[in-house]
């Protein structure tokens, strides 16, 4: 009778792995670290929801992603304001109209959301972020005129990990994508006529966008996506990476860390703020 027990477990879990059971939780006793463990022991293994060995909770495994050159993602962060069931990550602030998002704090500074990585250890981090402009924003000019203060470095999003915040990747929102005169205020990419300064820490581990051609308007939603790499054309290269809006990051050293998430202004969000629609994070 133990022995038949036994083996109904082992194949049951099996089947969950099966294409047969791709959104079921794997209900094998014996629980995976990661999403690429379970598609090491079991090749065939669909995209789904699956149940890891430091996770209460089902987790979303991609086992065909490559957009990093493997396969076996596990997902640590989903945000789609789209979906009426969503909520604002951490103390993001709602925005119900023009579209539902998430943007900053009311008074400027960061609004910050952390994500668990499952104890996961990870080198590398996938993910995409979409998200609109409202108002004003001034791409990394709060670094250039202020860079002592690091926690208003840049308007946009800002994605680290561990206590440190060591860099993983930004979105970052400028003031408008046609410049018409030097400044600090466009993003780096938009025209030569960008003279700011990024920070030496994130390097070219970001991607700056505008949703509007003219000077924007205080308080104004453009209900233009930002980093879909559409709506800019010569001399704004922003649209140039093909990969856009995804991005991969190879970290220097694996990391169990959790990761954070940080919308940033340095000015009250009646006159600018970045509102995101979507985020998603993958760690492998």
């Amino acid at each position: 009778m133990i022995f038949f027990q036994l083996l109904v477990v082992l194949v049951s879990g099996l089947l969950c792995l099966s294409l047969q059971c791709q959104d079921e939780v794997f209900t094998n006793d014996l629980k995976y670290t990661s999403c690429e463990e379970i598609l090491t022991k079991f090749p065939d293994t669909p995209s789904g929801y699956y149940v890891l060995a430091d996770s209460a909770e089902k987790v979303y495994c991609d086992m065909e992603n490559k957009r990093c050159g493997s396969q076996g993602w596990t997902r640590v962060a989903y945000v789609n304001m789209s979906s009426e069931m969503s909520k604002c990550p951490g103390n993001f602030n709602l925005y119900k109209t023009p579209i539902s998002s998430c943007g900053g704090n009311k008074d400027g500074g960061c609004a910050v959301a952390h994500f668990s990585t499952h104890g996961i250890t990870y080198s590398q981090v996938c993910g995409r972020v979409v998200g609109y402009q409202v108002g004003r924003p001034n791409a990394f000019s709060p670094y250039t005129r202020r860079s002592a203060n690091l926690d208003n470095m840049m308007d946009g999003i800002l994605i680290s990990h561990g206590e440190t915040r060591e860099h993983v990747w930004a979105y970052v929102t400028g003031f408008q994508r046609m410049p018409t005169k030097e400044n600090d205020n466009y993003c780096p990419c938009a025209s030569n006529m960008f003279n700011g300064i990024v920070p030496a820490f994130i390097g070219n581990d970001y991607y700056c966008d505008s949703g509007v051609d003219d000077s924007p308007s205080k308080g104004m939603f453009y209900t233009d996506p930002l980093w879909i790499g559409k709506g800019c054309k010569p001399p704004n290269f922003c649209c140039s990476s093909a990969s856009l809006p995804w991005f991969c990051k190879t970290l220097a050293d694996p990391t169990n860390d959790d990761i954070e998430i940080r919308n940033c202004h340095n000015q009250q969000n009646e006159n600018e703020d970045t509102a995101v629609q979507l985020i998603e994070l993958y760690v492998h």
